[in-house]
């Protein structure tokens, strides 16, 4: 990426699987507006990543579809370290806005408070699979529960430590 050009309008990320460590790499300032994918079901508070998995892919790493790509806590600081500013997410709630901070002054809006979260983590997205590939349609912490024992990183501790999705929710 080193002769990449910084002046784009809008980047837009979206590839299910290790954005986190895609958007680490991508240059600081590159666009006016960025939009990333989240997966809400990691909820709003923790900052949490899937591993750095080369070749990536969600369905061989959880049959259910549901252990991939970043927190929405995980985006936000990210971006926050590169010049950006949560503007918000779509109703779908998995993809956040933001919006370099030389530019946002331009929308005169009110920002969300990143104190509180969870509007923007109650997905009404209903994609998960059972093991056989059939939509199981679950939500809220049933989702967590079906993926309680997938790795994923809590990027507040390390970049590289390891750890059950149950022992980071406390699910039993």
């Amino acid at each position: 990426m080193n002769n990449f050009q910084k002046n784009l309008d809008l980047l837009i990320l979206d590839i299910d699987g290790i954005d986190y460590w895609v958007m680490n790499e991508i240059p600081d300032n590159l666009s006016k507006i960025v939009i990333a994918e989240y997966n809400a079901t990691f909820g709003p508070n923790l900052e949490i990543t899937v591993p750095n998995i080369n070749n990536f892919n969600r369905t061989k790493y959880h049959y259910s579809n549901l252990c991939y790509g970043m927190s929405l806590r995980a985006i936000i600081n990210l971006m926050m370290r590169k010049n950006y500013i949560f503007i918000g997410a779509n109703k779908a709630c998995n993809n956040a806005f933001f919006v370099h901070e030389k530019e946002v002054e331009k929308l005169n809006i009110d920002l969300p408070d990143l104190k509180s979260l969870e509007i923007y983590t109650q997905s009404n997205i209903l994609e998960s699979r059972s093991d056989s590939g059939n939509l199981t349609f679950l939500s809220g912490e049933e989702k967590l529960k079906i993926i309680s024992n997938c790795e994923v990183i809590d990027l507040s501790i390390s970049k590289d430590k390891r750890d059950l999705i149950k022992n980071i929710f406390k699910i039993n």
